[in-house]
C-alpha cells in the first residue's frame, strides 16, 4: 500500500530567515515552518483536507484532495515587492539629505519633510495591507 502525502516547504532564500509560517490541516495539527525547519511531511489517509498557511500578515487556504498513492507538494515563496519598495524610500530619503547637505550646503525643512512623506505611507500599519500578500504557495504533485 502506498501513501498519500502532502508536503508544506519553504523556499531557501537567504534573505528571509526571520519569517516564520504556521501551517494546520483542517483546523488541528499545527506545525510552525522557519529558515531551519523548512519542510513538514503530513502522511494522511484518502480524502479532503483544508490547508491554512498564515504568517504575522497573511494568510492562505488550499483545498487539497488525495487519492491513491498521491504526494502533493506546496511550497512557499516569499515576496520581496514590501521590501524593496521600504528600501527605494530609505534610500531616497538618505539620498535627498545627502544632495541638501553636500551640494546645496542648507538644510531646507520643506525639503527635508518631502523625501520622507512617502517612507512614513510606507510604514503606517493601514498600508500595509495593500501588500497583504507576503507570501505565494506553488502546488506540484507526484504520482
Amino acid at each position: 500500500m502506498t501513501d498519500n502525502r502532502i508536503i508544506v516547504r519553504t523556499s531557501k532564500n537567504l534573505f528571509f530567515k526571520t519569517k516564520k509560517y504556521t501551517v494546520k490541516i483542517d483546523g488541528t495539527d499545527i506545525r510552525q515552518l522557519d529558515f531551519e525547519n523548512n519542510k513538514i511531511e503530513y502522511i494522511l489517509p484518502i480524502g479532503k483536507y483544508k490547508l491554512d498557511i498564515s504568517n504575522d500578515n497573511s494568510f492562505k487556504t488550499e483545498n487539497v484532495f488525495l487519492s491513491t498513492g498521491e504526494i502533493k507538494i506546496f511550497t512557499i515563496k516569499p515576496s520581496i515587492i514590501r521590501k524593496l519598495g521600504l528600501s527605494f524610500f530609505i534610500g531616497l530619503a538618505i539620498v535627498s539629505v545627502f544632495v541638501q547637505l553636500m551640494i546645496l550646503e542648507k538644510i531646507s525643512i520643506p525639503l527635508m519633510i518631502i523625501p520622507f512623506i512617502p517612507l512614513l505611507l510606507n510604514i503606517l500599519p493601514k498600508r500595509k495591507r495593500n501588500f497583504a500578500d507576503t507570501f505565494e504557495i506553488h502546488k506540484s504533485k507526484l504520482s
